[in-house]
């Protein structure tokens, strides 16, 4: 099958109606897709890109059915990924010799994948073919989505061949965009922008800016999966600016696994407490075990907030959210927010694998998560209902920042790939494709670059967790019941008089404690602590004893102090700040001593060693 585009072009590529995987298992493809070839037929004869390997001589017999292939002055390789290049052998074995125009990158690619030294015609960003009463001009498009990647633009026609970007996964028997079920079009759309292009927005911005810089006019768009954008083909790039920026939708995703349900449970009554004050919120839920990890990972793509849950096992969590977790860290989400949940029986790990994921992978994390014992009763499911309200209130809290530019210095260019760094020096690392800062250029004109609130936050977080933290457990009473949890943001102000500051969670029972009486213990934990910060840290006092098995005293100030620790302080509050989804309380130091000259642990010790 063939069809005529343009005056000038011919589609010649191949539908795929069976596919339901791609690159290798990781991708899904619920619509198929389709391998788009073209080829231009002017006084020079150029074919643009191939099909996938498997469909090679499907292709090229084809394509002797369109021309005699001798006549095929040029060959264009925008890509050399498989699917764009796979039908490149067997087209050479007919009409070997054949110039292929592609960039540096490609060559290494095309090489690797086929171990061929082919007629390679190395092109950059603004060089042109003639080919009679049209030209090819090559753009180059580095990391979307491989270092080597490209777009060509044919002059009189003014169609834009544009590669892997504006693409899908969709296979349709009318293949232009005003001939197809919008819905489904769009949903593919942002799905393989989702999955694929996510971590290189800041260079789809870009690169969509320095071709609109070019003034060309775009009748049509034709990208190498899925259908041609001919009827106002300039929505899909208006789309792809939209996504590019830290992209959200009033959206709330929940993902879990769940065992016997209790972590199910928590789910369903999480989004209840959510609903209960915001009705206009979207929530989604999604067993990840039972669903598509593609399907979830858009709507969390679409989600200005996640929540990620998973009961405890064999101290981690399930399979199937660990596989979530890795790839979301991945593709590097920025401006969202999230927290985690989970059911547990006895040690209770996972809410705390789940919340260092998560901001390892980049989220805003709102709180110190959710953790029931076994299966959620009345009174832990009232718990996630009230963690429910409570993280809607966060995302408020959490969005009254201004989203305002300030100046960050100077833009640096990766020239092998074209990552754009800001700061006074190049970095010595390129992120994307790992040269050294040698490789580095500076973007002329580009002194007084500014970044976002939210860009900033990104780029400082990883500072931030260089800061050393301790591991304390902090105590508390109120009437004749006692509570006490792991934490790790308290921290000397004065020492005289002995003033310290303690951060703890509103979610938190200990907070329900502190809050009604104002007194403090905090006990300063040694190296060899690590059971008492899995006992304090990884359950609720709302569900289980936690003194259970611990020695004990209570002090002076009534709250308890544990034996086994190398300090302590005990302490009245003087004074508290509302930090959002944290309370920083202030502590007068009305008593402590020192206990045993072991170090103390550290955040970054218990870490390295649990």
């Amino acid at each position: 099958m063939s069809f005529k585009v343009s005056e000038h072009v011919t589609w010649v590529g191949k539908i795929d109606w069976e596919l339901r995987k791609f690159h290798g298992e990781e991708l899904s493809t619920h619509r198929g897709s389709s391998y788009n070839s073209y080829l231009i037929k002017d006084e020079k004869i150029v074919l643009i890109d191939t099909v996938w390997g498997p469909f090679a001589k499907e292709f090229v017999d084809n394509l002797k059915k369109e021309i005699d292939l001798s006549k095929i002055d040029y060959i264009i390789a925008n890509h050399g990924e498989t699917d764009h290049s796979g039908a490149l052998p067997e087209l050479l074995k007919e009409i070997p010799g054949t110039p292929i125009y592609c960039t540096a990158n490609a060559v290494k690619s095309l090489k690797g994948h086929y171990h061929q030294d082919w007629n390679f015609q190395i092109v950059k960003t603004g060089d042109k073919i003639n080919l009679g009463s049209t030209d090819i001009i090559f753009v180059e498009a580095p990391m979307l989505h491989w270092p080597d990647s490209m777009f060509c633009y044919l002059t009189g026609d003014n169609i834009l061949f544009s590669n892997d970007a504006f693409g899908q996964h969709y296979a349709a028997e009318h293949m232009f965009n005003d001939l197809v079920d919008q819905d489904e079009l769009y949903y593919e759309a942002i799905k393989y922008y989702g999955n694929i292009l996510t971590p290189f927005s800041k260079l789809v911005e870009n690169k969509i800016n320095e071709v609109v810089s070019f003034k060309l006019p775009v009748n049509m768009i034709c990208p190498s999966h899925g259908i041609i954008w001919r009827k106002d083909p300039l929505q899909i790039v208006n789309k792809y600016m939209q996504w590019a920026q830290d992209y959200q939708e009033n959206q709330i995703t929940i993902v879990y696994d769940t065992m016997w349900y209790g972590t199910r449970r928590m789910a369903e009554a999480i989004a209840e407490g959510i609903k209960s004050v915001d009705s206009q919120v979207t929530v989604k839920l999604f067993n990840s075990a039972r669903s598509d990890r593609n399907d979830i990972i858009t709507e969390i793509f679409k989600s200005k907030a996640i929540l990620m849950g998973s009961p405890t096992i064999n101290k981690g969590v399930l399979s199937s959210i660990a596989g979530i977790m890795e790839e979301i860290k991945g593709l590097g989400f920025k401006n969202k927010k999230a927290a985690a949940f989970g059911a547990y029986g006895w040690s209770g790990e996972s809410v705390n694998i789940l919340t260092t994921g998560l901001s390892e992978a980049g989220f805003n994390v709102l709180n110190d998560g959710l953790k029931e014992l076994w299966n959620p009763d009345n009174e832990a499911r009232e718990n996630c209902f009230r963690f429910g309200k409570t993280f809607v209130s966060g995302l408020e809290s959490a969005s009254t920042v201004k989203n305002e530019e300030t100046p960050i210095g100077r833009q640096w260019k990766c020239t092998v790939c074209g990552y754009i760094h800001f700061g006074d020096t190049p970095p010595d690392v390129c992120p994307l494709c790992g040269v050294d800062s040698s490789k580095f250029e500076p973007v002329d004109g580009s002194a007084t670059v500014k970044e976002t609130h939210t860009e900033k936050q990104e780029r400082v977080k990883p500072a931030l967790f260089k800061m050393s933290y301790g591991l304390y457990i902090i105590t508390s009473a109120k009437g004749d019941k006692i509570n006490g949890q792991c934490a790790n943001t308290a921290f000397q102000i004065t020492s005289d008089p002995a003033t310290v500051a303690i951060g703890i969670n509103k979610n938190n029972y200990t907070h329900e404690f502190i809050e009604s009486s104002g007194i403090i213990g905090i006990s300063i934990l040694g190296k060899q602590g690590h059971d008492l910060v899995r006992k304090f840290g990884y359950s609720s006092g709302r569900n289980t004893e936690k003194f259970t098995g611990v020695s004990y005293k209570i002090g002076n100030g009534g709250a308890p102090i544990l034996e086994d620790c190398v300090a302590y302080l005990e302490g009245k509050v003087i004074n508290k700040m509302d930090c959002g989804t944290h309370t920083l309380f202030l502590i007068e130091v009305t008593n402590g001593d020192i206990k045993s000259d072991s170090e103390p642990m550290t955040y970054d010790y218990f870490r390295a060693t649990k």
